[in-house]
């Protein structure tokens, strides 16, 4: 459980860094079941994250990061393993 609260916390802080370096963002709307939006308000209330955009954004990130070597099985000219992922460092 502490090192999923570690990784929570890093993909925080991450999300916060890219957003204050990007200083623009994009919107998008998406359709959410109920109980993943109680989920993600759980940890928004318990101040894990700021607010429930910065919950998915640190989520999303947290998936590609984990794709990563994926990307370069399935397309054979992935990213190489130092290179970060544009928009993030």
């Amino acid at each position: 459980m502490v090192r999923a609260f570690s990784l929570v916390r890093r993909a925080a802080a991450r999300v916060r860094a890219l957003a204050e370096r990007e200083k623009v963002s994009l919107t998008t709307s998406l359709r959410i079941p109920p109980a993943l939006l109680e989920a993600i308000d759980y940890y928004v209330e318990r101040g894990l994250f700021e607010n429930r955009s910065e919950f998915i954004r640190a989520a999303i990130l947290t998936l590609l990061i984990q794709l990563r070597p994926l990307d370069e099985l399935v397309w054979g000219t992935g990213r190489p393993r130092g290179e970060p992922i544009p928009g993030y460092r």
